[in-house]
């Protein structure tokens, strides 16, 4: 039998996107099947060009790639900040290499990923995350379109980030997703997006790790304490000061310190001096066992 390819977001550094690549793996692993995280890496050759230069007009996909370029110059302002992240992605690739031992050889470019990685599976999956995001659409990656296609695709839980699609985009969603033999998302918008572009009727279903329960990930991720003392645990996306305010106010009523892991998705100011705990050098299984043990 030959393995299954898995194109997941295993390498990004988020504790929710190795989360939910864990638990894939082990679910599937769990109902019989040998996988394999699919490892792509992208090589300048004509076929990139051609599939590239459509982003450049992919609105959201430039403003990411802006947002992105500010957090980092901002976090370079502060000597110390830029060192902590560091740990913290360090932490994240140590994490890749004790949890994910079935990586495959890298595909470098896309003609290598086609080739070699139809040989080797016959079946893809992708999922879950916001995998589907319109600015990841460029890359055709967890499209699944290197698949041939007598190959099966399966999507689990598989995320649009967003409740519609832009219209200059939608020709190229529905391409993609009519190659699927099996579709799901985590999300009632992301069901109406397949059946809008499609016609066909996807399942909704958990996030993967939503598929164990407690005792069942301290299994996959035994318990260990991050924090002696008792503590709010807060983890934000995003910049909204009231969600910070209302910590405080906790914080103060119970007496309990505030631990945060700050600077994820962008840089907020405020950060700099929000929290008692600060926390970088922690990896996703830290992450877990913060949520575990927090008040």
């Amino acid at each position: 039998m030959k393995k299954i390819g898995l194109a997941v977001c295993y390498d990004t550094k988020n504790y929710g996107s190795q989360l939910q690549v864990l638990a894939t793996l082990k679910k599937i692993e769990e109902l019989g099947f040998e996988t394999e995280i699919i490892r792509y890496k992208k090589k300048i050759s004509p076929t990139f060009i051609v599939q590239t230069l459509p982003r450049l007009f992919n609105i959201p996909f430039i403003q990411a790639k802006i947002n992105s370029k500010k957090k980092r110059n901002r976090i370079d302002k502060h000597d110390q900040l830029r060192d902590d992240v560091k740990k913290r992605n360090d932490r994240f690739n140590k994490f890749v290499t004790d949890y994910f031992t079935n990586l495959s050889e890298q595909y470098n470019g896309w003609e290598s990923l086609v080739r070699k990685s139809n040989q080797n599976y016959d079946t893809f999956l992708c999922g879950s995350d916001q995998l589907w995001l319109p600015h990841n659409l460029g890359s055709h990656f967890y499209t699944l379109e290197f698949a041939n296609d007598d190959k099966k695709k399966v999507a689990y839980a598989t995320s649009f980030g967003v409740s519609e699609i832009p219209n200059n985009l939608k020709k190229g969603y529905k391409k993609f997703l009519n190659r699927f033999q099996f579709l799901s998302t985590r999300e009632i918008a992301g069901q109406e997006i397949i059946k809008e572009l499609t016609g066909k009727n996807a399942k909704v279903v958990c996030d993967p790790t939503l598929l164990f329960n407690s005792e069942q990930w301290m299994k996959i991720l035994p318990e260990e304490k991050v924090i002696s003392e008792k503590y709010i645990f807060c983890y934000f996306l995003g910049d909204n000061n009231e969600h910070r305010n209302q910590a405080e106010i906790l914080s103060q009523k119970t007496g309990y310190k505030i631990v945060t892991i700050p600077f994820l998705d962008n840089f907020v100011e405020r950060d700099l001096t929000f929290g008692d705990y600060k926390m970088f050098d922690i990896d996703t299984k830290d992450f877990v066992n913060l949520i575990r043990n927090a008040e």
